[in-house]
């Protein structure tokens, strides 16, 4: 399981040196379908570190806590290798708020609601 995890890791960082070469050194503008895999990106993120939380066995607080970081923290690389300023840090983007909503969805479904992780996690990350 972690293997695969790793290898998808590696293959992420490969495309995103590729992508990093192509729009840094020609200063092409981000296209508004590139801001949308980067936001499906934090929704994995942030629905992956509330699940290994919860699985972990933190309360739910504490779970919603630890997607939102994980959430906000995943997505650095991507600000790195891009070269650009980090959306959190602009006036009108609800970067973390949104993150916390995704993971309250995500909490209550599977929680209170008792669905099924994968269909809550579809959900939550289609929602935030």
């Amino acid at each position: 399981m972690t293997r695969r995890f790793f290898t998808r890791v590696v293959l992420a960082v490969l495309a995103g040196i590729v992508f990093r070469s192509d729009i840094v050194l020609y200063k092409r503008p981000f296209p508004v379908s590139f801001l949308h895999f980067v936001a499906l990106g934090r929704g994995i993120f942030e629905i992956f570190g509330t699940q290994m939380a919860l699985f972990a066995g933190l309360a739910p607080a504490p779970a919603r806590h630890t997607g939102i970081l994980n959430a906000t923290v995943g997505c650095l690389p991507w600000v790195v290798l891009t070269g650009s300023e980090p959306l959190i840090f602009k006036p009108s983007q609800q970067y973390a708020v949104t993150s916390l909503e995704g993971c309250i969805i995500f909490v209550a479904q599977v929680l209170w609601l008792g669905q099924n992780a994968v269909t809550a996690a579809f959900i939550a990350i289609s929602l935030t």
